[in-house]
């Protein structure tokens, strides 16, 4: 099995277990945020909760 660049990384970090599954996820693009739900047709909002301007993406709620 091929592991990406920072997995080894992530889960040899000192952060707490939840910490290190949410970068794990958000490194793999795997969070659930409205370009995801979308892409299912599942219920969305139109704009990301915290500026209402921008799709909401993990790039832009990291970033």
């Amino acid at each position: 099995m091929i592991e990406s660049d920072g997995a080894i990384q992530i889960w040899k970090s000192r952060a707490p277990n939840s910490c290190k599954f949410f970068v794990w996820l958000a490194a793999r693009n795997r969070c659930w945020t409205t370009d995801r739900l979308q892409r299912r047709q599942l219920p969305h909002p139109s704009a990301c909760p915290f500026c209402d301007q921008a799709q909401e993406m993990i790039d832009h709620l990291l970033f």
